[in-house]
C-alpha cells in the first residue's frame, strides 16, 4: 500500500484527531461573529477575514487591513448612538405616555386627562385662595407700619418651620393610606394614620413650644430691632394653639387626599378663607386694634373653621365607606 509523504495512513488516529481539531476551529470561527455581534460589533457575512472583526486590528497599507481604523470608528459610533438611545429612553416613555393620554379611548373619552384634571384643578384653586389670603394679610400688616410688617414676615417664618413638619408628615400619610385603601387593608390604614398623627403632633408641638418659650433664640437671627422683637414675642404665644389645630385638620385632610377628594378640600379652603381668616383678621386689626396679634387670631379662627369642616367631610365620606 502506498504511503503518503508524511509517512502515516490517512485513517490513523493522529490524523483523525487533527481533522477533529480543524473542524472545531472552523466551528469556533463561525460562532465568533455571533458573540461579537452580541457585544455591539458588526460583521460582514461576505468577509472571511476574522481580523476585521477585532477591535484592536491594525490598519493601513502595511498591514493588509485598510479597513481597521474605519471599523473601530464604526464601532465607537454605534456604541455612542446606543448610549444616546438609552439616555433619551425616559423622555421617550414620557412622550409616549402623554401621547397615549391625548388619544381618545375606544369609547371616545380621554380618560387619563380627565382623571388628572379632576384631581389637579381643585388643588390649584386651593392654592390660589391660600396665597390670595396671604396678600390680604400682608396689606393689613403694612397698615401697622414698618415694624409691624417686618414682625409679620418674621412671624411667618416661624409658622413655616412648623408647617414644613406637619405638611411633610401629612403627605406621607396620604400616600401610605392611599396604598392601604387600594389594598382594602383597614387595619393598615388606621395604623398609618395613628403613627403619622403621633409623629406630626409630637414633632410640631416640640418645635412650636420651643419657639414660644424662647422666642429670642430664633427671632434674633432675623432682626435686632427691639420694637419688632417685642411685637413678635407677644404674638408667638398663639403658635402652639395654631399647631394643634393644623395637625388635627391635616390628619383628616390627608385621608381625603388619599381618596382623591381634593374637591372637598378646596371647598373647605374657600369657606375658611372667605368666611373666617380674612374677615376675622380685618375685624381684629381695624376694629379691635389688636395689631399683629389680631392677624394671627384671624388665622387661628380660619384654621378652626377649616379643621371642623374637614372633619365633617371626613365623617360623611371616609367612615361610611368603611
Amino acid at each position: 500500500m502506498a504511503r503518503n509523504p508524511g509517512g502515516r495512513d490517512p485513517g490513523t488516529p493522529s490524523q483523525t484527531r487533527s481533522t477533529s481539531l480543524t473542524s472545531f476551529t472552523l466551528t469556533s470561527r463561525k460562532a465568533m461573529p455571533v458573540r461579537l455581534r452580541d457585544r455591539g460589533y458588526r460583521h460582514d457575512d461576505q468577509t472571511s477575514d476574522p481580523a476585521g472583526l477585532r477591535r484592536d486590528a491594525p490598519g493601513g497599507p502595511m498591514t493588509g487591513n485598510p479597513s481597521g481604523p474605519m471599523r473601530v470608528a464604526e464601532i465607537r459610533s454605534d456604541r455612542s448612538h446606543a448610549h444616546g438611545r438609552r439616555q433619551f429612553r425616559a423622555r421617550g416613555i414620557l412622550g409616549e405616555s402623554i401621547s397615549a393620554a391625548r388619544r381618545p379611548s375606544p369609547d371616545g373619552r380621554r380618560h387619563l386627562v380627565r382623571v388628572w384634571l379632576r384631581i389637579a384643578w381643585p388643588d390649584s384653586v386651593f392654592g390660589l385662595f391660600s396665597y390670595g389670603a396671604d396678600v390680604v394679610l400682608v396689606d393689613l400688616a403694612a397698615r401697622l407700619g414698618a415694624a409691624g410688617l417686618a414682625a409679620f414676615r418674621v412671624m411667618s417664618s416661624a409658622v413655616s418651620v412648623v408647617w414644613v413638619i406637619i405638611f411633610g408628615l401629612a403627605s406621607a400619610i396620604a400616600i401610605l393610606v392611599g396604598q392601604r385603601l387600594g389594598a382594602r387593608d383597614r387595619d393598615g390604614h388606621e395604623a398609618f394614620v395613628r403613627a403619622g398623627a403621633v409623629l406630626m403632633l409630637v414633632g410640631s408641638s416640640v418645635v412650636s413650644g420651643m419657639l414660644a418659650l424662647f422666642p429670642g433664640l430664633y427671632f434674633a437671627l432675623f432682626t435686632d430691632d427691639p420694637e419688632v422683637l417685642a411685637l413678635v414675642s407677644g404674638t408667638v404665644a398663639l403658635l402652639p394653639a395654631m399647631t394643634l389645630i393644623m395637625v388635627t385638620e391635616l390628619v383628616y385632610a390627608a385621608q381625603l387626599r388619599a381618596l382623591g377628594d381634593t374637591r372637598g378640600i378646596m371647598y373647605v379652603s374657600v369657606l375658611a378663607t372667605l368666611c373666617g381668616t380674612v374677615p376675622a383678621a380685618w375685624f381684629f386689626v381695624e376694629v379691635l386694634d389688636r395689631g399683629l396679634s389680631g392677624i394671627y387670631l384671624g388665622l387661628l379662627l380660619g384654621w378652626i373653621i377649616r379643621s371642623s369642616a374637614v372633619w365633617i367631610r371626613f365623617r360623611r365620606t371616609v367612615q361610611p365607606a368603611r
